[in-house]
């Protein structure tokens, strides 16, 4: 019995699934197409595991359906990568949100292609508004970084510069930039 298989948790998900499967053929009975869901499971071991579930109803000459073909596969290690991936982004953001440090990164040709939340600590403006500056040689006020030396392995650290925030305000800041290649940003400010 599906009871003693699928988990507590998953149960409620589980038949609603069978459920609107069948309102949903008894509507359109010749929809063959397939259906899927990821529940909990326990196995003959005992040990707990995601699956995906995929069934397809048959019929017989007229709109009865006399039959139910599924394939149910261990989807584990796929949701727990999805989940690490999860608290991974989840951490990065916390952390990027929380800190003073600004992060800005750019590309190439030094056109800012991403800005953390948290730049009005140093420009006084939003992430939007330094993005809108373009270049990161605007946002950093003729700093003039030379970059061409610059490689993954050998970043240029430790710059000393002067920023005026948008009200007026003198931020002496530290840059340190590295060389990236991350989904098209090339440098990491």
């Amino acid at each position: 019995p599906y009871e003693k298989r699928i988990l507590p948790e998953s149960l409620p998900s589980f038949l609603d699934f069978f459920e609107q499967r069948r309102h949903g053929l008894q509507e359109n009975p010749t929809d063959e197409s397939q259906y899927r869901l990821e529940v909990q499971q326990i196995t003959k071991s005992g040990k707990i595991v995601w699956t995906e579930m995929t069934c397809n109803n048959y019929f017989d000459e007229g709109t009865d359906s006399y039959g139910l073909v599924g394939v149910t596969r261990d989807v584990t290690d796929r949701k727990r990568i999805e989940e690490e991936l999860r608290l991974s982004e989840e951490l990065w953001r916390m952390t990027l949100s929380n800190v003073t440090d600004t992060v800005i990164l750019t590309d190439d040709n030094g056109i800012i292609t991403w800005v953390c939340p948290n730049v009005h600590y140093i420009f006084g403006t939003s992430d939007d508004e330094v993005l809108s500056m373009g270049a990161i040689d605007n946002a950093l006020q003729g700093a003039n970084i030379d970059c061409s030396a610059l490689t993954e392995e050998y970043p240029i650290s430790n710059y000393q510069h002067s920023i005026v925030d948008k009200h007026g305000e003198r931020h002496d800041v530290l840059i340190g930039i590295k060389a990236i290649n991350f989904q098209g940003h090339k440098r990491l400010y």
